[in-house]
């Protein structure tokens, strides 16, 4: 993965099942909303 992603965002159970790639958290899309609402408050 190019590009200094943090996350990806998924559905898929196969690459949920792995967690991390490298640096890179790999998480369900309602995850990912609540990362991203505790980051705004």
């Amino acid at each position: 993965v190019v590009g200094g992603a943090d996350y990806i965002v998924t559905g898929d159970k196969h690459l949920l099942a792995l967690k991390q790639y490298g640096n890179i958290a790999i998480v369900k899309a309602s995850e990912f909303l609540k990362i991203v609402k505790a980051n705004l408050a």
